[in-house]
């Protein structure tokens, strides 16, 4: 046994363990539940350097069950058994650091982008099954981003390739130079045949696959009105059933603060004629701050249902109502220092909880209380400009309706800043990474005895006799 003063960081916490810590009691509720929410920490070690990024998804053969993959500054890429809790293959190919991943589930295939050390970038395409790649492009430009669209890979940074999933060949290359030289900072599908791209401050449409001439890959429209500073987020799958009504929405996010609502309309053909801005939050007048520290900065963007966005902003977190155009819940203190992730936490009882990552070393866990589930229906969104109009000119009211927050719990086990988070599910639980190079799973006290007893039973199997 230790004590708590003996221990360089503090052990996963309850509210109530939480109290007798040195944090300030005006920022816990007044109630304390006395179940652990995350009860126990398990250091996943695999890499020896910078940790850059960990993704979820599925055993292609089903004897893993759940896998998560995580790669870091160097050529390896580590797959992770949720079930045994060790890297179960070491995806090779990769001569440099490893820069970005991405996964396609339907065919067991995980795509990486990395830097060889003649400063040459390759994208290359995995099968989960195996440990070497099964198709390897060279491109010309820095790749910083992926993403997996219909059968296309996507992949952008200094240029915007497409590959095809099935035969490997390379679609289509587009110049961002044709842009002014900027750099594609990040992708996001919108429906099933478009993908926005930021750059910079910037925002493009493109369509991805055949169809309406232009090839695989084809600039539609840029936006009309562009962001004051660089975008930091963008997602995509808003109000899925706008698609069939022939509208698109997105929402991008900045270095400002500004969170922006943004419609891609069609026309009866079902192309593309235009991208508007439908509604705006959070907009500050002094967003660069003191020092240019913009405070109000946003540092990611969640869907919540297809009604909310979820915002990490400045030291908080915010909720956005697309169909009022109010802001719905703003715990802005959320934190000792800037939010740098957030998620959604799935739950078999329907409670809705926020995990918040921040750079003081801490996981934060937030219930969210009083939210509908309805989505943006069309006449919501028709009206949606209106309403967002008349919120902001009202000074944008926080907290409006009976939506509200609630601080249901701490981690503790970094020892610096938590970079970003990965949900995996309630009978496994939470991922988080940080600048200290760790990665961490954090489980509730069920799923920690659940594993126990399934590791003791693999043990007495494996046992002679």
């Amino acid at each position: 046994l230790v004590s708590l003063d003996s221990l360089p960081f503090g052990w996963p916490l309850s509210i109530k363990d939480a109290q007798i810590m040195s944090h300030s009691p005006a920022n816990w509720p007044a109630s304390s539940p006395d179940q652990r929410l995350f009860g126990s920490l398990t250091l996943l070690e695999g890499h020896s350097t910078s940790v850059k990024g960990v993704l979820r998804c599925t055993d292609p053969t089903e004897q893993l069950g759940q896998l998560i993959i995580s790669w870091a500054d160097e050529p390896d890429i580590c797959v992770w058994s949720l079930a045994s809790r060790r890297v179960v293959r070491r995806l090779s190919g990769h001569t440099g650091r490893v820069v970005a991943c991405v996964a396609h589930e339907p065919a067991g295939q995980l795509a990486s982008s990395g830097l060889d050390p003649s400063y040459q970038y390759r994208v290359l395409l995995h099968s989960l099954s195996n440990s070497q790649p099964l198709l390897s492009w060279r491109c010309q430009a820095r790749v910083q981003k992926l993403l997996v669209v219909g059968d296309c890979l996507l992949a952008a940074g200094e240029g915007l390739y497409a590959f095809g999933l099935t035969d490997g060949a390379e679609l289509a290359e587009l110049d961002s130079g044709l842009f002014g030289g900027e750099c594609v900072t990040h992708l996001a599908a919108v429906g099933r045949r478009h993908l926005a791209a930021a750059y910079d401050r910037h925002l493009r449409l493109f369509r991805v696959g055949g169809g309406g001439g232009g090839g695989p890959l084809a600039h539609v429209c840029n936006s009309a009105d562009s962001h004051r500073c660089a975008v930091t987020a963008l997602v995509g799958g808003i109000g899925a059933e706008q698609e069939k009504q022939q509208q698109l929405l997105f929402a991008s996010a900045s270095l400002d603060g500004e969170v922006v609502l943004w419609s891609a309309a069609t026309v009866g053909s079902g192309a593309v004629s235009r991208l508007e801005r439908l509604a705006r939050f959070n907009r500050h007048a002094d967003y660069e701050g003191e020092q240019r520290k913009f405070p109000h900065s946003v540092c990611a963007l969640r869907r919540l249902g297809d009604r909310y966005l979820l915002a990490g902003v400045g030291y908080g977190f915010a909720v956005f109502d697309l169909v009022t155009g109010r802001t719905a819940v703003a715990e802005l203190a959320a934190h000792r220092a800037k939010v740098s992730d957030l998620l959604v936490l799935t739950s078999p009882s329907g409670q809705l909880t926020v995990a918040t990552a921040g750079e003081d070393a801490s996981i934060r866990l937030w219930h969210l209380r009083g939210f509908e589930a309805a989505g943006v229906s069309s006449t919501a969104v028709a009206s949606l400009a209106a309403a967002a109009a008349a919120a902001v000119s009202a000074g944008d009211p926080a907290g409006s309706g009976r939506a509200s927050s609630e601080l249901a719990g701490e981690l503790y086990g970094h020892t610096t800043g938590v970079r970003a988070l990965l949900d995996c599910g309630s009978e496994a639980g939470l991922v988080s990474f940080g600048l200290d190079h760790l990665i961490y799973l954090w489980s509730s006290d069920q799923a920690e005895f659940n594993w126990l007893f399934s590791a003791a039973a693999a043990a007495v199997q494996d046992c002679p006799g």
